[in-house]
This record gives structure tokens, C-alpha cells and sequence, in this order.
């Protein structure tokens, strides 16, 4: 997440413009802008909704709230190599201000997966790394201490080798 000043002229007039066209033709359009600030740095937004997920969701919905059984199950594809199942309970979707949350936090989870993910594998390498080092200093512990050998050179004094 980058923050931005406050008041960004740009985002704010693409923001307006965006929901401008979205309550005068009743569908949201994907946004995606790149622009520059004033020292030069690009920033790319980008906010989807592809093919009007929501509205495939809302359909199951009301199809419920009908009493309908002409779909058992709806299926949003996220991603083509992957499978995310979820199992909603009827007091998830009979009122309408549950079935908003739920819309918006079915269609964020499987970002919030993945963000988790990706930060267990830095967890999971400093973990390793303590566990290595630990096991490391054991073994130097356990490790027998060298026999001092008794040498002599050609004129048969004696020294200690270690």
C-alpha cells in the first residue's frame, strides 16, 4: 500500500469521473490509471470487477430469498489453478446488510490467502534459520576435545602438538 498526499487532484477527478459513469449507467467499469506525481514516480491503480462478479454472487441471493432451487452452487473463478470453496449458512445471506459483507468478503478473500501465504515463508526461513543455528551450536558443544600429541623434533625435544 503506497499512501499518497492528501487531496491527489488526479485520483480524486478519476475517482469523481469513475463514479460519475457507475450511478448513471448502474454498472461499475474496472479502473486502471497509471500516472506520475510531480517528482516524477509512477503509480499504477488498478481496481476491478471482473465480469461483474458481484453480480453473479447477488444472483444466488436472491434465488434464495425466492425460495428458488434452480442453481445449487454459484462458481467464481478466480484463478484458473485453483479451488476455493465456501458454504454459506442462511444467516449469512437473508438479510441484505449480511449479504453485502458477505459479497465483499468472499470476493477479498482469496487475496487475503495469498498476502498470508506469501508472509508464512519469510516466518517459516527465520525459523529454520534460529532452529540451524541452535542445532549448530550444540553440535560444537558436543564435539570431543582434541588430544594433545606429544611430537619431538630431530634432536629429540619435546613439543605439544594441539
Amino acid at each position: 500500500m503506497i499512501l499518497l498526499e492528501v487531496s491527489n487532484h488526479i485520483i480524486e477527478e478519476m475517482l469523481t469521473l469513475k463514479f460519475e459513469n457507475a450511478t448513471q449507467t448502474n454498472k461499475p467499469e474496472a479502473i486502471e490509471v497509471t500516472f506520475a506525481d510531480f517528482d516524477g514516480v509512477l503509480y499504477h491503480i488498478f481496481i476491478s470487477n471482473p465480469d461483474g462478479d458481484k453480480i453473479k454472487v447477488m444472483k444466488y441471493f436472491q434465488f434464495q430469498e425466492e425460495g428458488k432451487k434452480g442453481e445449487n452452487r454459484a462458481v467464481i473463478h478466480h484463478r484458473d489453478d485453483e479451488t476455493i470453496t465456501f458454504v454459506l449458512l442462511p444467516r449469512q445471506s437473508n438479510a441484505s446488510a449480511h449479504q453485502d459483507n458477505t459479497i465483499n468478503l468472499i470476493h477479498t478473500f482469496p487475496d487475503y490467502l495469498h498476502y498470508h501465504i506469501k508472509c508464512s515463508k519469510p516466518y517459516i526461513h527465520t525459523r529454520m534459520q534460529a532452529k540451524t543455528s541452535d542445532f549448530l551450536k550444540e553440535l560444537n558443544c558436543a564435539r570431543p576435545d582434541a588430544k594433545t600429541k606429544e611430537m619431538k623434533t630431530i634432536t629429540r625435544k619435546t613439543y605439544f602438538w594441539e
